[in-house]
């Protein structure tokens, strides 16, 4: 095995020294020895696969895959980066998440104009990830969220990207109009700001535009929303709803705190959910519209239940579900 690649298997697999672990970016990054790494790196990621052929592995396969790998390396640390992760499946897929997480910038170089490029754009569970793509347009990620995307969203019919989670789309004007791709809907667009939710934590998809317009097209059905709409796809019944909302409410997360001035406990609860990218539910007898006034920044989710049962006198519990705000007593 060459140096590089011993290096590189060191680092992967956790037996490095934590001071060596802190200047790999720097030496990953280094056009010296550029071919061997490179070459080191795809070794590695190649046996993360079924008989070493990378393309025997289904997509989801090799996701999780790639999701183990982040973990030997680091990248799931607690963090507040907001810059998110570059991924490519491309050769140096694994090896740049690293040095994204370490150097605390998006590094992406890949030079191969024949070949078809896969990009991955990733947010951790720990972090939120703001990115901007080849076209112009801006997505935020929330935790736990990916976008995938194939060239480099130019010189084709659509620029059409593939979600999986949370994120909220900036999109800039083009001929080729902007589609994204979220299980059973996608949405089509030309150019906007929406918010778009593809996500097994909750039952329902759902689109919430802020400006412009979307042409959302689910199971033969289409429909065009108008800022300050939502579209809900439920996809366990299979129905389409649109409903009139406060579009604040789905997209603050994308921000670095949030302020809720005499908010009533309904409309928190929704900010909550998109901050935290996981459920609330209320019990029998809670009065959702009581208003409270905080303000939230990085607290973890259990601080911030702490703040509602002061607040509210409500019990805040965890459970598989996600958040239950209930009347159960508080013993204090």
């Amino acid at each position: 095995m060459s140096t590089a690649g011993k290096i590189i298997k060191a680092f992967m697999h956790g037996s490095m020294p934590q001071r060596a672990q802190d200047g790999f970016g720097a030496w990953y990054i280094d056009k010296e020895n550029a071919e061997e790494k490179e070459q080191a790196l795809y070794e590695e990621w190649e046996a993360l696969c079924s008989h070493g052929v990378r393309d025997s592995c289904t997509p989801a396969e090799r996701r999780r895959k790639l999701s183990i790998l982040h973990r030997k390396m680091g990248v799931q640390a607690t963090t507040r980066s907001r810059k998110g992760i570059f991924l490519n499946w491309y050769l140096v897929a694994a090896c740049l998440c690293a040095v994204a997480a370490i150097s605390g910038t998006c590094y992406w170089a890949l030079d191969n104009s024949k070949a078809r490029v896969t990009t991955c754009l990733v947010a951790t569970a720990s972090s939120k990830g703001s990115f901007t793509l080849p076209d112009g347009s801006h997505v935020w990620l929330n935790s736990g969220s990916r976008l995938e995307y194939d060239g480099n969203l130019s010189g084709g019919r659509t620029r059409t990207v593939r979600l999986d989670g949370e994120g909220f789309f900036d999109v800039v004007k083009a001929s080729a109009p902007f589609v994204v791709e979220m299980g059973e809907m996608s949405v089509k667009v030309l150019g906007t700001s929406f918010n778009a939710r593809n996500s097994k934590s909750f039952p329902e998809n759902q689109v919430t535009l802020s400006e412009g317009r979307v042409k959302i097209s689910c199971n033969g059905r289409e429909i065009c929303l108008l800022p300050g709409q939502q579209c809900s796809y439920d996809t366990g019944t299979g129905s389409l709803s649109v409903r009139n909302v406060d579009v604040s409410n789905y997209s603050s997360w994308t921000g670095s705190g949030i302020v809720f001035d005499n908010m009533t406990l309904a409309d928190i609860a929704t900010n909550l959910e998109h901050w935290y990218n996981m459920s609330v539910r209320f019990g029998p007898g809670v009065d959702a519209s009581v208003r409270l006034s905080f303000k939230l920044r990085h607290e973890a989710v259990g601080e911030t239940m702490n703040i509602l049962e002061h607040l509210t006198r409500y019990r805040c519990s965890e459970d598989g579900q996600g958040i239950l705000i209930s009347t159960d007593n508080i013993n204090r």
